[in-house]
């Protein structure tokens, strides 16, 4: 998104040639089977069995103050520390990751998720 806006800003023609490549690629991404949209169910499917009001998340967060500082610090840590170059993708891979992690460790603390709780039929 931050190339697509900024092929207009500065009124480019050849990166806003390559914006529509890059605007059609977001449009595949979203018409087709995209993942944010399972991730997204997933949680709605949870906050129907669960209580997620705004009072009950912050009690969550609250609750776990000292996990959530560590996480907030490792992600703050990945992303400032020396980030690979942009062609060392294991190395993009590997730091993008360890975000990722550290994001679904927020997401956990936030909604108390717990996944002995769940009981799969």
């Amino acid at each position: 998104m931050f190339y697509i806006a900024k092929s207009f800003d500065d009124a480019d023609f050849v990166e806003i040639i390559e914006s529509i490549g890059l605007m059609y690629s977001i449009y595949v991404m979203l018409s087709r089977h995209c993942l944010i949209f399972d991730e997204i169910y997933d949680l709605t499917q949870f906050c129907f069995d669960h209580d997620c009001y705004p009072q009950t998340l912050l009690t969550n967060l609250a609750g776990k103050v000292f996990q959530i500082t560590s996480a907030i610090n490792m992600i703050i840590v990945i992303l400032s520390d020396h980030l690979p170059s942009d062609s060392e993708h294991t190395g993009w891979f590997d730091a993008m990751s360890e975000v990722s992690e550290n994001f679904a460790k927020l997401g956990r603390y936030t909604f108390a998720f717990d996944p002995k709780d769940i009981h799969y039929v």
